[in-house]
C-alpha cells in the first residue's frame, strides 16, 4: 500500500535541494505529473515517481573537483595567507556566490580581520552566508567522513621539523579526496615535505593534487590530541 507523504516530509525535500542533478530531475518530474493532472493520491506518496527520484543517493567523487590557488601570488603577504587560500577553493568548488579565486574571498577575510585568526574567519564565512565549523579537536576519521558527503576539509598541520616532532605556527591544506594509503590535496604553498618539514618545492602548481601518505599527514595534523581545521557546508 502506498505511504501517503505528510507536509513535513515534502518540505524537507526542498530544503534539501541542493541543485543536484537527481534533485533537478525528480522536480520536472513532479511539475509534469502536476500538469497532467495526476491526482494527489498519485503523487503525494513516498513512492511517487518524482519523490524517489529525488531522494537518489549519488556517489560523491574522490577527489572532489575544486580549483586550485596558489597563495603566493596573492601579493607581498601571500606567504602568510594558507588558511585564505585553502579556505576559497571550498568555498568556489561548493559554488558559493562571489568567490572565483581567493583574491575574492581575501577583499572579505581583509574587512574584518588578520588572514591567520580564525575570529576573522568565521566572521568572514558569516558574511557570505555559509555554514562552517572550525575545530581544534576533530575526530581522527573526520576528514574521510568530509569527503564521503562531498566536502572538503581545511586542515591545519605543523609543516617545520620532522614529522616525529612537528612544530610551526601552522599551515593550511585542502584535503579533496584519499585513497586506502594517502589524502589527496590541494597545498596552497607548494608541496610540503612531510617526513623532515619545510618545502619540495614551492613553484606555482606544485601542490595542485598532491598526495601526502595518511601516516605522515596525521603526524603533522593529529598533534597531542588536538586535530585543528575548518568544515564548510
Amino acid at each position: 500500500m502506498p505511504t501517503p507523504m505528510t507536509p513535513e516530509r515534502f518540505q524537507d525535500r526542498f530544503e534539501a535541494y541542493k541543485g543536484e542533478p537527481q534533485q533537478v530531475s525528480g522536480i520536472w518530474q513532479l511539475y509534469a505529473d502536476i500538469r497532467a493532472g495526476k491526482p494527489p493520491e498519485q503523487v503525494l506518496i513516498e513512492e511517487a515517481p518524482w519523490a524517489k527520484t529525488f531522494s537518489e543517493k549519488r556517489s560523491k567523487p574522490n577527489p572532489l573537483v575544486r580549483p586550485y590557488f596558489w597563495q603566493s601570488d596573492n601579493g607581498p603577504e601571500g606567504w602568510r595567507q594558507c588558511q585564505t587560500s585553502a579556505i576559497a577553493m571550498e568555498l568556489a568548488g561548493q559554488g558559493v556566490r562571489g568567490i572565483a579565486d581567493d583574491l575574492d574571498y581575501l577583499r572579505i577575510v581583509n574587512r574584518f580581520g588578520d588572514t591567520t585568526e580564525q575570529e576573522t574567519h568565521r566572521r568572514a564565512l558569516a558574511f557570505l552566508k555559509v555554514q562552517a565549523s572550525f575545530s581544534k579537536l576533530w575526530a581522527a576519521n573526520t576528514i574521510k567522513a568530509c569527503i564521503d558527503r562531498g566536502v572538503g576539509f581545511v586542515a591545519g598541520i605543523l609543516h617545520h621539523g620532522p614529522n616525529t616532532a612537528p612544530t610551526g605556527g601552522g599551515h593550511y591544506v585542502l584535503v579533496i579526496g584519499y585513497t586506502d594509503t594517502h589524502y589527496i590535496c590541494h597545498d596552497p604553498f607548494g608541496e610540503l615535505d612531510m617526513v623532515g618539514g619545510g618545502w619540495v618545492s614551492r613553484a606555482k602548481g606544485a601542490g595542485k593534487l598532491i598526495r601526502y601518505t595518511q601516516a605522515n599527514f596525521h603526524r603533522r595534523w593529529d598533534v597531542k590530541g588536538e586535530r585543528w581545521g575548518w568544515v564548510i557546508g
